[in-house]
C-alpha cells in the first residue's frame, strides 16, 4: 500500500507541474516526510527540475531507501540520520545528475543482508528506466547509495542553490 501511495504522490506532483517537472528537493522531502524529521535528515543541492520519467523512477527508489532506513537503518533509532545530496556529477561531470544517500548512526548493517524486492527496485529501476547507474553499499557503518542519471534524461537544472533542510 505504501508503494502505491508513494507512486500516487509522485503522480499528483506531476499533474500539478507536468510542464515544468517536479523539484528534486520537494520529491526527497515528500518521500522522507512519513518517516523522518528536520532533526534527523539533511538534504541539499542545486535546484533541479525532474522529468516525468525521472520523477516516477526516483520517487520509487527514494521510497524504498526511506522504508529500509526506517525499518532497519538510520531512521529506526532516535540518534540515526540520513543525508541526501545531489549535484551535476560526482567529479563535476556536467553530463550526469549525481544523488548520494548516506545513513549515519543507525544499527550495524549485516555483512550479507537478506535482499528483498525493495532492494531490487533500488538497484534495477534507474539503470532500466533512465539509463543511469546505482551503487548500493551495505557497510557496517550504514547504507549508502549513489545514483547517476544522464542529465538529458533526468532533468533541467537551474543552477540556483536549493534550500537546505
Amino acid at each position: 500500500d505504501k508503494r502505491l501511495e508513494s507512486m500516487a504522490d509522485a503522480h499528483a506532483r506531476l499533474s500539478r507541474n507536468v510542464r515544468d517537472g517536479v523539484d528534486l528537493a520537494e520529491l526527497i522531502r515528500c518521500q522522507l516526510a512519513r518517516n523522518a524529521t528536520d532533526a534527523n535528515t539533511t538534504i541539499g543541492g542545486p535546484n533541479v527540475m525532474l522529468t516525468v520519467a525521472a520523477t516516477q523512477a526516483l520517487g520509487m527508489v527514494l521510497h524504498e531507501l526511506v522504508t529500509n532506513a526506517a525499518t532497519f537503518g538510520a531512521l529506526s533509532p532516535p540518534h540515526g540520520r540520513v543525508e541526501v545530496n545531489w549535484n551535476r556529477g560526482a567529479d563535476g561531470d556536467a553530463a550526469n545528475l549525481s544523488i548520494v544517500w548516506r545513513e549515519i548512526g543507525g544499527p550495524t548493517v549485516a555483512a550479507s543482508p537478506n535482499y528483498k524486492y525493495g532492494v531490487s527496485i533500488i538497484r534495477d529501476l534507474i539503470p532500466n528506466e533512465l539509463g543511469g547507474s546505482v551503487e548500493l553499499a551495505f557497510a557496517a557503518s550504514g547504507v549508502s547509495c549513489k545514483i547517476e542519471i544522464p542529465l538529458g534524461v533526468a532533468c533541467a537544472e537551474t543552477g540556483r542553490p536549493a534550500a537546505r533542510r
